[in-house]
């Protein structure tokens, strides 16, 4: 995933209240782009002797992910990091909210951040199509572990579909109606009982993707991831 924006950048448009008065100069940050992928950013996190620095700056990363996800219109990795949760915390709150360590904030962050980001290295590795892989989360409901060759056929499936019938097409009722449909044929065909049942996360998702496809076009990524 291509990401262009610094730190400096994303902390001017959403740092929040904190980095008002914080000399961005003196504080350090690393040059590069402002994601995961940055290793000098995440040794920087990691070991900031001002915790608060870096607690702050861990949440405008993430905050800078999810914009980034929701502009890709990636709902279950946009879901995954507005729903993080760490064990004995509960929700990964806003930093003047949290009961967490700022260590402990920092690395939670850091780890739901890079989950999502090897799923989608992995999906570069098996040369799949960014569309795909997302279609194969929205079934899987989020951001899984791994990839099941089932979902893929499925999310194969409805992409070659919705890239005929639906993208452009307008989100008529027709067109939402006949990808409901489609839907239906698609999770009898690939998925085990149970699987993307109609009052799911899942199938809202694929819903909600499909309107967005119909309305605006394939959008975020359009190269092989």
């Amino acid at each position: 995933m291509k990401q262009i924006k610094t730190a400096r950048e994303v902390l001017a448009d959403i740092g929040g209240y904190f980095f008002h008065e914080v000399n961005l100069d003196e504080a350090g940050l690393p040059k590069g782009n402002f994601w995961v992928t940055n290793k000098r950013l995440v040794e920087w996190l990691t070991t900031n002797p001002d915790e608060q620095m870096a607690m702050h700056t861990a949440y405008a990363l993430r905050k800078h992910a999810i914009f980034t996800y929701a502009d890709m219109h990636y709902l279950p990795a946009q879901d995954t990091l507005a729903k993080l949760r760490a064990k004995g915390y509960g929700s990964v709150d806003d930093p003047y909210d949290t009961r967490m360590p700022p260590r402990e904030y920092v690395q939670t962050t850091i780890d739901g951040l890079l989950q999502i980001q090897r799923h989608w290295q992995h999906g570069r590795r098996l040369k799949l199509n960014p569309y795909v892989v997302i279609l194969h989360d929205e079934i899987y409901g989020l951001v899984p572990y791994r990839f099941s060759d089932r979902m893929l056929q499925a999310a194969q499936a409805l992409y070659d579909y919705m890239d005929k019938e639906v993208c452009g097409k307008g989100a008529t009722d027709e067109v939402m109606e006949r990808f409901a449909d489609k839907v239906c044929e698609v999770r009898a065909k690939y998925l085990a009982e149970g699987w993307l049942s109609d009052q799911s996360l899942a199938f809202a998702y694929l819903m909600s993707h499909a309107e967005w496809c119909a309305n605006w076009g394939w959008q975020g990524e359009n190269e092989t991831l």
